[in-house]
């Protein structure tokens, strides 16, 4: 049939050709064909029952004719810009008004435009000036192609559909586009005590437009758009409309848009909706303006019974519409109760309205005429003669009029641009009339027409679209059956925004005017487990009973040696910052299952760098002072060396962390934020969200990073200085057990990820407590385990009596010989003349590896005077007399003997000296060995 209809297409156009420089190109006369659905092969095309729709397109063809009509005779009643030089200069008519069924068919509405040019007054075939229509996207666009190839310019009125309004499109539209709508749309959706969250879309294939444009505006009105596509071909049963409620049972949203233009779809979804328990109080629904016509209600729901479904599904709904002219007149009457169709010109009434119900039965016998139906076909209808004083203009009958207005002012606009005819209007292929028309601006029945620059569409700001809301209609039929009615609650227009109309209120399907709270049911929440709770509990009282406990024992413990040779004071410090860390278990802990408000989520997640890092800061610039200052006093200088003499480290790693977390609080601080992670079922995960994370997480970790550094450093270093002195061992342990936490629970959080809270915070919760408990159990609690071995052991006895002096300068391997060294060797806390805590340890060498005795014995002479308290005490004295060898070996090996005398309370097994003798290379530090 395309073929048939392509081939004759060609040889109408090549006739047309052939013939047209034959035609006098002076006549000035637009012909305009009208496309309209008087009837349908089948019923599911039509909006309403075929009667109806013939009474609408009956509407719209009076309204192209009214429009004519005045044109041609200049009647500025509705459009004052006829009163205007353009139009009372311009020698253009509008003639020859046919009509045309399209079947809502495109390939029936191709058929007959190509018809139309056989029904020219010429002698020859001709097409015609103009195309009004035809209705339904699928419709319109199968036209397209054809007017686009005839010459003929385009006005659609009704089908918002951005494609075919594009700017490189030969069509021009009197309405809104998908976008537009949706923008309008999800505006109002998104009004202060009325926010929806989400949206669910049901839409087929002819609404896809407006669902795409939903679906794309929708995120940027913080409004997540979910679509469903419904009715695939052959799906249209119960079974696949049940499952379909399923789905959107299980995404949770309240707010349900069914975007659909058949009116029969919401019968039968009514009853599936209440057996699937989605016709709560809680439920909002939206109709589209196509399914739910606001011209004809009763036609299109029809009537059913009190708290039916049907009647429960629409209660309380929302239908979003173009308002044309004359409702607009009418929401603005301050008496409700007058009609604006019983409103006369006396009294203020619209002019379209005014002219309307002027028309006598000579012009309904000329729309009679134009009927294209014949007068056996069951659609066929035939209007009275009191049809425009009985029967309110059908919906958008005010655009239909304004689009013949448009039609001719475009044409008059281009010929006085150009001073070309008609023929040469078609000869551009419609494009210069389409120009014509997008460069003028006029007032019309439905208000300021004006097309968007750049754009075949109205300006949106000459736009008004009306919020409507469904309720109960308080008219019943004999079996007290009744309908529904539409209250017009806002108007939009693009300058002033929503306004609200006086005296009217929303009112939802519970009958209450306060809008369902419930946005959203999320049937997974990933809240924390109780179980998860007590779990972190446990590991924060761990950390905080072994942190407060490491404080108290270090403070009764601090006059033993193992402690007061450790540096309590840092001790003390690094349980403190353990402290502190464990507490970043207990501020991710809780989430909203725990009754937690918003407010106080967003103080817990502030709070959580803010203990994470200040612990591990303390516990590691702790750790590196302790050791940097025992490094210090091993260097052999005669002064003590303070706690305070070491802080600065300590301070420029805090001060630094400290600003950085400022800024952290200040310019991006952690937020709570609860998202949707997955759609079918409704699933969320909230958690702590920071814009810029990693510009203030990286520099709080390096300097972490440089602490734990620090420490590994000082830490090797003094590995030389006895058991009781040195905190290597604790110290590496420490790392290894932080570097092994880091390396394996990094990973597994970034692949556990936001798929499941109780494992995210497990492992979370398990990485602190490693932190924390490594700190105090591996360096403080081993230190005070040895405390408290000493005091339950006094007698026991190192084996290993190994010293190694830090620091000391290795001597050259030329110098060998003999020496005589005492050292004095102490470690007390005692206070300097500011009563600061100090340690120092005191050496003094009496001999140097030389191979003089003479320099010996005066070297010996000046120790003595110099250290006499080296001559009083016994106490820690340790005297080492080394033998010149025969034979020194060349590379600088001695051999001595190690005297040490130990003074304590039962020296009854010490008072003997024992002796050692050993021999060692020298290796960059003195290395003395006794027992």
């Amino acid at each position: 049939m395309m073929l048939r209809q392509s081939a004759t297409l060609f040889v109408l156009l090549a006739y047309f050709e052939a013939t047209k420089a034959t035609i006098a190109n002076d006549e000035v006369s637009c012909r305009i064909v009208t496309l309209l659905p008087f009837s349908a092969k089948s019923e599911e095309f039509f909006r309403y029952q075929s009667p109806e729709q013939s009474r609408i397109s009956f509407s719209y063809v009076a309204a192209a004719q009214l429009a004519m009509d005045h044109f041609n005779a200049r009647n500025a009643s509705i459009s004052p810009n006829l009163d205007q030089d353009l139009a009372q200069n311009c020698p253009l008519q509008l003639t020859s008004h046919q009509v045309f069924d399209t079947n809502y068919v495109a390939t029936t509405a191709t058929r007959r435009l190509i018809d139309s040019m056989m029904y020219s007054s010429s002698c020859t075939p001709e097409p015609p000036c103009a195309l009004l229509g035809p209705v339904g996207s699928h419709v319109a666009h199968g036209v397209q192609t054809v007017a686009t190839a005839m010459g003929t310019s385009q006005v659609v009125f009704g089908e918002e559909d951005d494609d075919l309004h594009s700017s490189e499109s030969s069509a021009v539209g009197l309405m809104l586009t998908a976008t537009q709508r949706a923008q309008v749309m999800t505006g109002f959706l998104q009004r202060p005590g009325f926010e929806r969250d989400f949206l669910l879309v049901s839409h087929t294939v002819e609404t896809t437009p407006l669902t795409q444009a939903l679906t794309e505006i929708g995120p940027s009105q913080d409004l997540q758009v979910l679509p469903f596509f419904d009715k695939e071909p052959g799906d249209e049963t119960t079974e696949y409309r049940s499952g379909l409620l399923d789905d959107y049972k299980r995404t949770g949203i309240k707010t349900i848009f069914f975007n659909h233009h058949d009116a029969s779809d919401l019968a039968a979804y009514a009853p599936l909706l209440e057996e699937k328990g989605m016709l709560t109080d809680e439920y909002l629904y939206i109709f589209s303006h196509e399914a739910f016509a606001l011209d004809n209600i009763e036609a299109t729901v029809g009537h059913y019974a009190p708290d039916s479904p049907l009647d429960k599904f629409l209660r309380g709904g929302m239908v979003f519409d173009r308002l044309d002219g004359f409702r607009r007149l009418q929401t603005s009457s301050t008496d409700e109760s007058e009609d604006v169709f019983e409103q006369t010109s006396e009294t203020g009434g619209d002019a379209f309205i005014n002219s309307w119900k002027s028309l006598g039965p000579k012009f309904v016998q000329r729309i009679n005429d134009l009927q294209p139906l014949s007068q056996d076909h069951p659609s066929y209808t035939e209007i009275p003669d009191d049809y425009f004083q009985t029967t309110t203009p059908a919906q958008y009958s005010s655009y239909v009029y304004d689009s013949v207005m448009a039609i001719g002012l475009g044409g008059c606009q281009q010929l006085a641009t150009t001073g070309e005819s008609r023929r040469r209007l078609q000869e551009e292929g419609g494009d210069l009339h389409i120009e014509g028309m997008k460069q003028i601006s006029f007032r019309g029945a439905s208000g300021q027409v004006a097309f968007a620059e750049g754009t075949n569409v109205l300006d949106p700001i000459h736009s008004t679209i009306g919020v409507f809301n469904i309720r109960p209609s308080n008219s019943t039929q004999n079996d007290e059956n009744r309908t529904a009615e539409a209250a017009l609650l806002a108007e939009w227009t693009k300058h002033g925004g929503w306004i609200n109309v006086d005296g009217t209120t929303f009112v939802y399907r519970d009958g209450s005017t306060t809008p369902p709270s419930r946005k959203r049911e999320v049937l997974e929440t990933n809240y924390l487990s109780t179980s998860s709770k007590v779990f972190g509990y446990i590991l924060f009282c761990t950390c905080w009973l072994l942190g407060l406990s490491g404080i108290v024992l270090i403070h009764l413990f601090r006059n033993d040696t193992a402690i007061k040779a450790s540096q309590p004071v840092f001790l003390q410090l690094l349980s403190f910052g353990s402290v502190i860390m464990g507490t970043t278990i207990l501020t991710f802990s809780f989430d909203e299952g725990g009754g937690w408000s918003q407010r106080q989520l967003e103080v817990a997640c502030i709070s959580t760098p803010w203990f994470f890092f200040v612990g591990q800061l303390m516990v590691f610039s702790a750790l590196f002072t302790k050791l940097w200052r025992l490094d210090r006093v091993l260097q052999f200088r005669r002064r003590a060396v303070s706690v305070w003499d070491v802080m600065a480290p300590l301070t420029i790693l805090f001060g630094v962390g400290l600003v950085i977390l400022i800024a952290w609080t200040v310019v991006d601080p952690y937020t709570w934020n609860r998202e949707l992670i997955q759609m079918i079922p409704a699933e969320t995960y909230g958690e702590c969200e920071s814009n810029h994370f990693w510009a203030f997480f990286g520099p709080l970790m390096s300097l972490i990073v440089i602490a734990e550094l620090a420490t590994a450093f000082f830490a090797l270093k003094t590995s030389d200085v006895p058991d009781g002195v040195n905190d290597t061992n604790s110290v590496m342990y420490t790392l290894g057990a932080h570097l092994q936490a880091w390396s394996i629970g990094v990973p597994i959080l970034a692949v556990l990820g936001n798929t499941n809270a109780d494992a995210t915070f497990f492992g979370r919760a398990l990485l602190i407590f490693v932190f924390s408990v490594s700190c105090t159990l591996l360096t403080v609690h081993t230190k005070v385990y040895q405390a408290y071995l000493a005091r339950v052991n006094p007698h026991s006895k190192r084996k290993d009596g190994r010293v190694r002096i830090s620091g000391l300068a290795s001597a050259p391997s030329s110098m060998v010989g003999h020496a005589s060294t005492y050292v004095r060797s102490s470690m007390d806390r005692s206070s300097n003349v500011n009563g600061t805590e100090s340690m120092s340890i005191k050496a003094a060498t009496r001999g140097s590896l030389s191979s003089d005795p003479t320099e010996r014995n005066e070297s010996k002479q000046f120790d003595l005077e110099e250290f006499p308290a080296l001559s009083q005490s016994q106490g820690n004295i340790v005297k080492i007399q080394e033998a010149a060898s025969e034979n020194p070996k060349p590379d600088g090996l001695i051999t001595g003997y190690a005297e040490q005398n130990l003074d304590q309370k039962n020296d009854d097994h010490l008072e003997n000296s024992n002796a050692i003798q050993h021999s060692e290379e020298f290796s960059g530090k003195q290395d003395l060995r006794f027992i």
